[in-house]
C-alpha cells in the first residue's frame, strides 16, 4: 500500500476514488489564530504534501471566531474543504478556549447522509449556565465520514481531542472516560464498528495505557518539540480505536512525521508552525463496508 509510515519527505497524495489509502493525519497545531507570527503556507504545506485529511486541535477562539481555521483553509486552497466545531470549548469568549476541525482533501471524503459538521460528546460545555457534570475541559468532537473508491465505500466514525493539561490527575481522569466516549459515539450510529479518536492526549503511551482500554494505534518515539525544535521523548499525540477487529481499514500504526523541513531550522518551525509534528495511519477499503 502506498503513502504508509512515517517518512520524512512527501508521498503520493490520494489520487482519486480508486486510490487504495487514505493517509489520516492528526495535528497540534499550536495555538492557531493567536499571534502574528504562524507561516500558514509552511503549515498548509505539511497537510498538502503527507496527508489527504487531519484532525486539527488547538484552534484556538478569538471573539467567538476562528480566523486561524480560515487562514489554514485559505493556505490550503480549493484542493481543500473542511468542518470545524460550532462552539469552543470551553465555550466562553476566553482565549484559551479551543475549536476542533477535520479538514480533507476535496473528492476524498464526504460526510455521512443525516450528518453536518462535528458534534460535542454530551459533557458540561464549560459555560457559566451549564450546570451539568463536566467531565472534560475540553470534550471531544467527532462527526461520521464516507470514503469511497473502487466501487466499495468505507463509513467510520471520528473524533477530535485535545486533553486537559491542567494536571496528571486531572489528564488521567479524562483519558480513563474515553471508553464512554466511544461507547456514545457508537450508540450515535447503530451498528458502526469503525470508532477512532485521535488527538493530542497529553500522555506517553504507558500512562494512556493505563488509563484507558481502548487500543492505541501508534508507534515511535516523541512527537512534541522543546523551544530549540528538537524532538522530545513525549509521545502526546495517538489515534485510539474502539475494537480493531472491527476495524479491518485501518493500515500499519500511526508514526510521528518529521517535517521540520518545510522551515529554515527546527527552531523556525517551532516559532513559526508548531511544537508539535503531526502523526499519520492510513485507511484502506478492504471490500464491502463490514457493518
Amino acid at each position: 500500500m502506498a503513502g504508509r509510515g512515517g517518512d520524512t519527505g512527501a508521498s503520493a497524495p490520494y489520487d482519486g476514488p480508486d486510490a487504495p489509502d487514505l493517509r489520516l493525519c492528526s495535528w497540534n497545531v499550536k495555538k492557531l489564530g493567536h499571534g502574528s507570527t504562524k507561516n500558514y503556507e509552511a503549515t498548509a504545506s505539511v497537510l498538502e504534501d503527507h496527508c489527504d485529511a487531519s484532525v486539527i486541535v488547538e484552534v484556538m477562539q478569538k471573539g467567538g471566531t476562528h480566523p486561524g481555521y480560515e487562514d489554514l483553509m485559505a493556505a490550503l486552497g480549493s484542493g481543500w474543504t473542511g468542518v470545524v466545531t460550532e462552539e469552543p470549548r470551553p465555550n466562553t469568549t476566553d482565549g484559551y478556549a479551543e475549536f476542533y476541525a477535520v479538514v480533507w482533501r476535496t473528492g476524498v471524503l464526504s460526510q455521512c447522509e443525516g450528518w453536518d459538521g462535528l458534534r460535542y460528546i454530551v459533557d458540561n460545555d464549560g459555560s457559566d449556565t451549564d450546570e451539568g457534570d463536566d467531565h472534560f475541559s475540553r470534550e471531544p468532537a467527532y462527526g461520521c465520514f464516507v470514503l469511497q473508491g473502487g466501487g466499495s465505500r468505507f463509513d467510520f466514525l471520528l473524533a477530535a481531542y485535545h486533553a486537559t493539561f491542567e494536571s496528571s490527575a486531572s489528564i488521567h481522569a479524562e483519558a480513563s472516560r474515553l471508553t464512554d466516549v466511544a461507547a456514545e459515539m457508537r450508540a450515535s450510529r447503530p451498528g458502526e464498528g469503525d470508532i477512532l479518536i485521535l488527538g493530542d492526549f497529553n500522555l506517553v503511551p504507558s500512562k494512556l495505557a493505563a488509563a484507558t482500554t481502548l487500543e492505541d494505534w501508534t508507534t515511535g518515539t516523541g512527537s512534541t518539540l522543546n523551544s530549540t525544535g528538537a524532538i522530545t521523548g513525549n509521545l502526546y499525540d495517538h489515534v485510539l480505536v474502539a475494537s480493531t477487529p472491527d476495524s479491518p481499514e485501518l493500515g500499519e500504526k500511526a508514526e510521528v512525521l518529521d517535517v521540520r523541513g518545510v522551515t529554515t531550522s527546527p527552531k523556525a518551525f517551532f516559532d513559526t508552525v508548531s511544537d508539535h509534528l503531526p502523526i499519520r495511519t492510513t485507511l484502506s477499503i478492504v471490500g464491502p463496508d463490514d457493518d
